[in-house]
């Protein structure tokens, strides 16, 4: 089977492979943690310590943009943006 076709059967998925705490500090409003995982209805949950969605996702969005990546984008991932 090509490559490409069998990358265009994975499906789409975003979640912890185990315990993922990230933790957070925004001024004004303090420090924290929160903690991703897969609970027993096998869907993700998320430990928040009452934050709302949005703000989950300005802490994640601003840990990746300031991330270094130690790997190029793969190969597979461009050639699959490209159409």
């Amino acid at each position: 089977m090509p490559l490409k076709e069998m990358l265009n059967k994975v499906p789409d998925f975003c979640e912890p492979a185990a315990r993922a705490t990230i933790a957070w500090g925004v001024a004004g409003i303090g420090w924290g943690e929160f903690t991703f995982y897969i609970g027993e209805d096998k869907k993700v949950h998320c430990l928040n310590e009452i934050m709302s969605k949005d703000f989950l996702k300005k802490q994640l969005c601003k840990m990746v943009d300031n991330c270094i990546l130690d790997e190029p984008a793969s190969v597979a991932y461009r050639e699959n943006k490209k159409g």
